[in-house]
């Protein structure tokens, strides 16, 4: 998340990109919210039984769902200052050197270098908590499921 907020502040500086309508930003942060939502929602109205866990988000859909977060957040507020500052300082705004589809791909292709970078350095400095494979898709729960269960149906 943070990583594509610094992306897009750079990249609207550096690069030029236009104006996005704030439906565009809502497409791009609405993945995260739904995971958060679905996940608590699960917990707190009981899908979740002391033996089991509904739906748990794996460490991969949360760098997904946080990139396409931080692309839609950081470039809808860092076009709107910019656009902002050019009003002010009555400029006209440069034509765009990339296109906006093209950014948010080559990001999201960043963000998963990264990720899957990390996760190799994981892997091998971790003994006893190895990720499953490269992207590991894999879903962690605390071993004591009933006391992560009653911290979330108490919101702690």
């Amino acid at each position: 998340m943070w990583l594509n907020i610094l992306l897009s502040a750079l990249s609207v500086k550096l690069l030029n990109l236009k104006k996005i309508k704030w439906y565009w930003a809502a497409v791009l942060i609405a993945p995260m919210a739904l995971d958060g939502i679905v996940q608590t929602v699960a917990t707190m109205l009981g899908f979740a039984s002391f033996t089991s866990i509904t739906y748990m988000s794996s460490n991969f859909m949360r760098m997904f769902t946080g990139s396409l977060f931080g692309l839609g957040f950081g470039l809808y507020i860092f076009t709107n200052l910019n656009e902002v500052v050019l009003q002010e300082k009555n400029l006209k705004a440069a034509k765009p050197a990339w296109g906006l589809l093209r950014f948010v791909l080559i990001s999201m292709l960043t963000s998963l270098l990264v990720y899957v970078s990390l996760v190799l350095i994981w892997d091998s400095s971790s003994s006893n908590y190895k990720p499953e494979n490269i992207f590991d898709f894999s879903v962690r729960t605390p071993a004591q499921t009933q006391d992560f269960i009653v911290r979330g149906k108490n919101a702690l």
